[in-house]
Parts: structure tokens; sequence; C-alpha cells
């Protein structure tokens, strides 16, 4: 199982990023808030992952699609997703997720209400049971990463829906669900953990993050992490550069891992 950990055109990747856009991400956070924080990586890996997708010969390749939602009060939207072309064509890039919009010609804060989590992992439920499964049914599993503050409207009915989530799978492992909890602590970080958190926000999900696969625990050993088998893909207190961590671990480990950079044509 696990073992498709690089995506080809034949058997591409699927990722999608969770990003909560509740009220309290426009909490202060570490000289930014929570939500530029947020922001700055998923930017950072979207462009990483498009990067890969190129080829010196044919240009963009079809490797894999990207899935990026916000969710809050008004439910889940989309922000970007689709192809690597089709991601690379969006007309907010290289910031396609923001912060602030313009409303009446004064910049209003996107993040605001409460955090339906369990829509979030419903939508990305939805998304692979409707339009992936049906046509890659070998490929590597899709990721799903979840970027929160950690405490969910409901949190009976998030686990449930992550759960669902993690049921799903492809003919090569179930479903991969990562999360990155932003606190509001002075606790040191903790980073693909093989222990819970003590923090209670932290350790629902922690406990709702899957075990990462082989392939994922070396890359992160490589990254001068300190982690080992049994590893789930969580990060507590995670700061921006963090955050990307766990969101290059997550997502690019796989695209091309194993491979010399001569190949990756």
């Amino acid at each position: 199982m696990y073992d498709k950990y690089e995506f080809t055109e034949n058997n591409p990747g699927l990722i999608i990023i969770l990003i909560d856009q509740s009220g309290s991400m426009n909490d202060a956070y570490n000289e930014s808030t929570k939500a530029g924080a947020a922001a700055r990586a998923v930017n950072e890996c979207i462009y990483e992952l498009m990067t890969l997708s190129k080829s010196k010969k044919r240009g963009l390749r079809p490797k894999m699609q990207v899935g990026v939602f916000g969710y809050q009060d008004g439910g889940v939207k989309l922000i970007v997703g689709g192809k690597p072309a089709v991601v690379m064509s969006h007309p907010d890039k290289p910031d396609w997720v923001r912060t602030v919009i313009m409303v009446n010609g004064k910049e209003e804060k996107i993040a605001k209400g409460g955090t339906p989590m369990h829509l979030a992992f419903d939508k990305a439920s939805e998304m692979i049971e409707k339009s992936w499964r049906p046509h890659f049914p070998d490929s590597f599993p899709p990721i799903v990463i979840n970027i929160s503050d950690g405490i969910p409207d409901d949190e009976p009915m998030a686990k449930k829906a992550a759960d669902h989530l993690t049921s799903l799978a492809t003919s090569d492992g179930k479903v991969l669900l990562f999360n990155a909890h932003i606190a509001e602590t002075n606790e040191p970080a903790v980073e693909f953990p093989i222990d819970p958190p003590r923090d209670s926000h932290a350790r629902f999900l922690f406990e709702i993050s899957s075990v990462m696969p082989a392939p994922m625990v070396e890359a992160a050993q490589k990254a001068k992490i300190n982690t080992g088998p049994g590893a789930r893909g969580f990060v507590f207190n995670a700061r921006a550069q963090r955050m990307s961590a766990l969101l290059t671990i997550g997502s690019l480990s796989n695209v091309q891992a194993g491979r010399p950079a001569a190949e990756r044509t």
C-alpha cells in the first residue's frame, strides 16, 4: 500500500487543502494573523506544486490536480482548483489565497463567522467520491490537508466527517488527512508526533490525522525533523514555515520521490 508515490499523467495525484476562514483566524499571530500565516504557506505550496508539474519539453503536465477550499459560516467555497494549467491561469496568482477583498472600494477581511469543519471534510469526500475516484481508482490516494486553529463548531460532526473521509480509498491505500493546528499558546511546536499533544483542541486534530506512510516519514527525516514510524501528519503550534513543512512533506514528497533530477521531464 502507498506504493505509487510518484504522480504521473496516467495515475495523477489529488491534493486538497482546506483553510479555516472563521473569524478567529483574524487573530494576531507571529507578526501577522493566523489567516495571513495560512495564506502564505498555502500559496508557497501551490507554487511549488506547479513548479514540479513543469517539463522542459512539454510545459505544464497534468500529473496532479489541486483543490483549495475555504470554510466559514457561509459554508465551503472553492478558492482555486484544477489541473496545473488551470491553476496557473488563475488571475490572482501567485496570491491564490488572500486575506482581504475589496468591497465598495474598501478592504474587507475574508475570515469571519464560525468553523464548520465537518462541511469542509464533507466537501473533500464529495470531490473524491464523485469527481476523482471513478476516473483514477488506482492512483496514490488523495491527500487532504486541513489548516485551522482547531476549534470546530461541532466536534462530533467533524469527527464523523473525518472518519468517512479517511475511509475512502484507491487500490493503493486510504485517503490521507493531515492537519496543521495554529495555536494561541507559548507551548513549543510539535511536528509529526507519535503521541498526542496536551492541548485538547490540538488533540482532536491529532486524533483525526492519518498515520504517515513510510515515504513521507523518510521525507520528514531528510528535512531534519525528528520523527519515525507511527508518526501522524500533524503539526501543533505551527509557525508559517512549519505549516510549509507539513504542506511540502504531505504533498510534494509523492511527486518526485526517489527520482534523480535529470529524469524529471
